[in-house]
């Protein structure tokens, strides 16, 4: 399975320690409380065993639930729709990747490279889908869809039954879309396998990057950054992390200033720029905080802490910078 070592929920975060140990913390996350780890303001996750990524529900508690990946292949769920406490989830099967998504599913990618979809004990195959090799999210807070890329980097979209190819563009290795209820930031951003942004859809926020606020039928290349190995994408916010460990956001617009974690003096900003105050990170994740996990084992965050997803052991007090988790150290 492939390693995905944060997670950013509503209201609570996970992560992943390099022991396979899974730490939580945020008040909202369903289920799953274990023992508290001294100096910080996170919990463990008890039951869980040897544990490689983890996934999280971006919608408004109670609804959270919780997902880890075992080495094995094994998914383990608990909260909303499944027990308090982390148990196996039948007819999921082995996976190598997992997607959690708003609607009480999620998907996840099999070895063979198929695509199934599962809620609770339930699980169903994706027709159309084969030769899979990459899934990622693509979705806000109504809406269940990912991305899914084949061995020669081609993308389709995945809207529950439904699977769209997407054309004119490169092999790619990283697509990730963000679908707001009413369409007023419907976007999305691929990688290519050179390093490359891509992207389409929506501009109103300035969230595509290429210096203006005009939305594109079809996908435009940006001319920077060039060594990008990590998207994301939050309502009207994009980010890119480079090869180098560097953090890059842009749009922002539509009050929505509070994710780009740099300082903001216009209403939007349409060109990448980098996140200052960070040592160099190796993975993000997104919800209605972000999440950054640093090369040293650190973890950092901004955006939303009502609940004290941000693990700084405050609540309440929003981050428009990045700040450290207090104690948590994954390495």
């Amino acid at each position: 399975p492939s390693s995905v070592r944060i997670a950013a929920g509503t209201g609570y975060s996970l992560a992943v320690t390099a022991d396979g140990r899974v730490l939580a913390w945020g008040s909202q996350m369903s289920g799953g409380a274990g023992s508290a780890v001294a100096g910080t303001a996170a919990r463990q996750v008890d039951g869980l065993g040897v544990i490689v990524a983890v996934a999280a529900t971006r919608v408004a508690p109670p609804f959270n639930k919780s997902f880890a990946l075992r080495s094995d292949g094994t998914v383990l769920a608990w909260g909303n729709g499944y027990s308090a406490t982390p148990a196996e989830v039948a007819g999921a099967g082995k996976l190598r990747q997992l997607v959690s998504c708003f609607d009480g599913a999620a998907y996840g990618l099999r070895s063979d490279g198929s695509v199934w979809r599962f809620s609770a004990t339930t699980a169903t195959q994706i027709a159309g889908l084969a030769g899979i090799g990459r899934i990622d999210v693509a979705h806000t807070s109504n809406t269940c869809a990912i991305t899914a890329l084949d061995a020669a980097g081609a993308l389709s979209l995945v809207d529950g039954s439904s699977v769209q190819a997407v054309s004119g563009l490169p092999a790619l290795k990283q697509a990730v879309c963000n679908f707001d209820p009413v369409g007023v930031t419907r976007y999305c951003l691929a990688l290519s396998q050179a390093g490359r942004i891509w992207a389409w859809g929506s501009n109103g926020a300035g969230q595509l990057g290429d210096g203006t606020l005009v939305a594109r039928a079809v996908p435009v290349e940006l001319a920077s950054p060039t060594d990008v190995v990590q998207l994301g994408a939050v309502i009207g916010t994009s980010f890119a992390l480079t090869a180098s460990g560097t953090v890059l956001s842009w749009g922002g617009g539509i009050g929505n200033l509070q994710w780009l974690g740099r300082d903001v003096t216009a209403s939007t900003y349409p060109v990448p720029g980098a996140i200052a105050g960070l040592p160099a990170i190796d993975e993000l994740a997104f919800g209605a905080h972000v999440l950054a996990r640093g090369r040293d084992g650190s973890v950092w965050s901004w955006g939303n802490n009502a609940w004290g997803e941000g693990g700084s052991g405050t609540a309440g007090d929003n981050a428009f910078y990045p700040r450290a988790a207090t104690g948590i150290r994954l390495d």
